[in-house]
């Protein structure tokens, strides 16, 4: 699989044009490179509660579990390059009404140009990336990733089922571990996720980091391959992902106690990825717009 992934698709070169302003702009740079930055999205003043809200909830979760978070989205055994890398999840339930950002204006336009008008959220988690972090593997995002039960198989036609958002709750630098990112990979037939770790820890050609300041949201096909860069500054590299799916996309297969995520679990390999559900405050909570995005993440009575 690994020589099929480097040369049925060779990578694209970085991009050179300047930075998109608009969002057909945006969709036609992610349906090329695969990714863009849209700066800005984040409001300044909430910037603070979202990154205290992370810090504090990653804390919580952590002595919850017992430990930080130490897997790879890869599912590598290699568990050392992740022993400071931690995740709080269901944050935008917990943000309510602060997290109005995550469908401003250029962002919800980017998705919908490329999932429809009707888009839900399939899970959004905080990422601590703490000073000492090592280099991570090239992975995808669900439904693509390869060790996850319920995915769809190597090698997938071309098409974007899903769209990943990473908020940068602090500025992303070099320094600090900015994500890195092999541009034109989500046309790739497949990706180094499962038994494929010598691929997955190798340095890509073309690969680049991506930088930004905080309050902007990197936006990219879940097939990109990307990966957690060495922190190598003194601070803490704090973000929100937020995972965008078409209203056809299957999310059953991540509710807690479903049919769908039983069976998957029991009949496919591979582990399991449920997303957490929100009480009905919380739906209440949240700003109408973000409610049909996660209505179907509520409780049921």
């Amino acid at each position: 699989m690994s020589a099929d992934l480097r040369d049925t698709a060779p990578t694209d070169p970085a991009p050179t044009d300047p930075a998109p302003t608009d969002t057909a702009s945006y969709v036609a740079r992610i349906r090329e490179h695969g990714w863009c930055v849209v700066p800005g999205v984040i409001p300044e003043s909430e910037i603070p509660v979202v990154h205290d809200l992370i810090l504090a909830e990653e804390q919580a979760q952590a002595r919850a579990r017992g430990a930080s978070w130490t897997r790879t989205s890869n599912g590598s055994t290699d568990t050392t390059r992740y022993d400071r890398v931690s995740k709080a999840a269901a944050i935008v339930a917990r943000l309510g009404a602060h997290a109005s950002f995550i469908a401003e204006e250029r962002v919800f336009g980017v998705v919908q140009g490329l999932l429809g008008n009707y888009v839900r959220v399939s899970s959004d988690f905080g990422i601590v990336t703490f000073p000492g972090a090592e280099r991570g593997f090239w992975h995808c995002d669900w439904p693509y990733n390869q060790t996850i039960a319920a995915h769809v198989p190597q090698p997938y036609g071309d098409m974007m089922m899903h769209l990943s958002a990473l908020y940068m709750v602090t500025d992303f630098t070099e320094e600090n571990g900015g994500t890195l990112v092999v541009p034109g990979s989500h046309r790739r037939p497949g990706n180094p996720t499962g038994e494929n770790d010598e691929l997955a820890a190798a340095s890509q050609p073309g690969e680049l980091q991506i930088t930004g300041r905080r309050g902007s949201a990197i936006l990219f096909d879940a097939r990109l391959w990307h990966a957690v860069a060495p922190n190598d500054s003194g601070q803490t590299r704090v973000a929100l992902a937020v995972r965008y799916a078409p209203w056809w996309l299957n999310l059953e297969v991540r509710r807690p106690g479903s049919v769908d995520a039983r069976l998957v679990e029991e009949l496919t390999e591979g582990r399991g990825n449920s997303a957490p559900l929100l009480t009905r405050a919380q739906f209440e909570a949240l700003p109408e717009l973000l409610r049909p995005m996660y209505e179907n993440w509520v409780e049921q009575p």
